[in-house]
């Protein structure tokens, strides 16, 4: 569900856990970390399937700016996988590559996104118009790819190809016209 993925901008994006590809997991298992911490420095649970009397599957809240939807007239980066650090991550840019020749330029659509990453757990809140919304679940990895497993709601994403580099985490989002999203780790106090 590449749309409703990017609405709420990946996984990895979709996530609040830390992952890695690296994991000790087969392809396709889950990692459970004996306990994962949200931005205020709790430990996340895994939510119910339903969201709470709030409407929210996620107590992570939505601190990215909103980030404008551009255009770049170049292929899309290559995506390497690799390790995933820990912590909050907000949207720092969202691109469609429209390959060369192709369009370029900002257009007036925006998003604002906030993962959460802590092992194989994630949060994730995004907001695409006015009202956010917040996803909650697990991460499984294969090679470079990550596949956001969402529990609330109970929703199936497509696997996504990333690339995690140090603070900077790179979401594609698949697509006839590739989109690519970037997320920046936040620094810690």
């Amino acid at each position: 569900m590449a749309g409703g993925l990017r609405a709420v901008l990946l996984v990895l994006a979709a996530a609040s856990v830390g992952c890695s590809a690296s994991s000790s997991a087969p392809p396709d298992q889950v990692d459970t970390p004996s306990s994962t911490q949200t931005q205020a420095g709790q430990p996340l649970e895994r939510r119910a399937t339903t969201p709470d009397e709030g409407g929210e599957c996620s107590a992570t809240q939505l601190s990215s700016d909103d980030v404008y939807l551009a255009f770049r007239a170049k292929d899309a980066p290559e995506m390497k996988g690799g390790a995933i650090t820990d912590g909050t991550y907000d949207l720092v840019e969202d691109v469609l590559y429209t390959g060369p020749g192709g369009t370029s330029g900002e257009t007036d659509e925006h998003l604002a996104l906030t993962l959460v990453v802590d092992g194989s757990l994630f949060e994730l809140v995004r907001r695409e118009h006015v009202h956010p919304h917040s996803f909650s679940g697990s991460l499984r990895f294969n090679g470079e790819t990550v596949t956001a497993v969402t529990e609330c709601p109970e929703e199936d994403w497509e696997p996504m190809a990333y690339t995690a580099d140090g603070d900077t985490l790179t979401l594609s989002l698949g697509g006839i016209v590739p989109e690519v999203i970037t997320l920046r780790l936040r620094p810690t106090n």
